[in-house]
């Protein structure tokens, strides 16, 4: 690929102006050489605010023309199959925001055009790639918490506080357009966190999705979901996901044979506030301590046997 990634963003929605949009204006290895969007106006505008050299309304016409080594597909989810499959085709490599499809068979469709285009894939899962993340999954390859057995993953964001505040379309509220909600959309960051942290694929699950909170009238989608899953490894995980908590909170826990880790965007331990904390019943000495925890001041470090 060359030094300089020509991307072309389809979707120039609340996730594109957010996330893609930012990121690839900031990376000195990317350009955003195209933008798609079906409303003229958001594509022109998109384009101008972004400096990208040219605006589309149709993919299929960007992904011909349009000189690009990658595409980020950032539209609602019922349309990531298609788009996702023409990329591959037109031998560019694809990120297709999460959830990678509305249906397992659609998610398939795009694993085997991309395999067959020689292309790379991935899903707009970003959790592991935040640095308390980083530094678990670190720690757990160094042995700090012995054999991880069990985990739990949560994510709660209410609807409100994305959708009445960030999206500029109400399509998440439609569940023939999303394929659910809570564990669509929210529990998609968990279930890849688990398992990137793990280091296993899924051997079984077993959850319930269900709307309980959230009124008929605003959405029929579910708002709250429950997962149990038991990956090839042999350990055990459990996922949950809600859509009306006001509270934004996105909390791991990791259980190995010698130790727990957990990262939390909040307070994890009842004496302060970091984003990680890392119990063990190694005996570590200053000098033989992970030099994470040597060189950062996050994580804390506490000894089984002084809690």
């Amino acid at each position: 690929m060359a030094a300089e990634v020509r991307m072309g963003v389809v979707g120039c929605g609340s996730i594109a102006e957010i996330a893609h949009f930012p990121s690839l204006h900031g990376n000195p290895k990317a350009r955003l050489a195209a933008v798609c969007d079906v409303n003229p106006a958001t594509a022109q505008a998109a384009a101008e605010r972004w400096a990208a050299g040219e605006w589309f309304t149709d993919y299929r016409e960007m992904f011909a023309r349009a000189a690009l080594d990658a595409a980020i597909i950032a539209t609602p989810n019922n349309l990531h199959r298609n788009q996702a499959i023409a990329a591959a085709r037109a031998g560019l490599h694809v990120l297709v925001e999460k959830p990678m499809a509305v249906t397992n068979t659609e998610a398939w469709d795009i694993v085997r055009a991309c395999r067959d285009a020689k292309v790379k894939l991935m899903v707009g899962c970003d959790r592991r790639f935040w640095t308390h993340n980083q530094w678990a999954k670190q720690l757990i390859e160094q042995g700090v918490i012995g054999r991880l057995l069990m985990s739990r993953s949560s994510l709660h964001e209410h609807w409100y506080n994305y959708q009445n505040h960030v999206a500029k379309t109400d399509f998440r509220l439609h569940c023939e357009v999303t394929g659910g909600a809570a564990i669509n959309d929210t529990g998609a960051h968990a279930i890849d966190l688990l398992t990137w942290l793990n280091g296993s694929r899924v051997k079984r699950a077993v959850g319930v999705a269900k709307r309980l909170a959230m009124p008929e009238s605003y959405t029929r989608c579910d708002d709250t979901a429950l997962v149990m899953v038991e990956f090839e490894n042999g350990s055990f995980g459990t996922i949950s996901c809600n859509r009306f908590s006001p509270a934004v909170n996105q909390a791991t826990e990791l259980c190995g044979t010698e130790g727990t880790i957990f990262t939390t965007t909040d307070a994890i331990n009842p004496f302060q506030s970091w984003p990680m904390a890392v119990y063990t019943s190694k005996q570590y000495t200053v000098e033989t301590l992970p030099e994470i925890l040597k060189d950062y001041r996050w994580p804390e470090l506490f000894w089984v046997e002084d809690v």
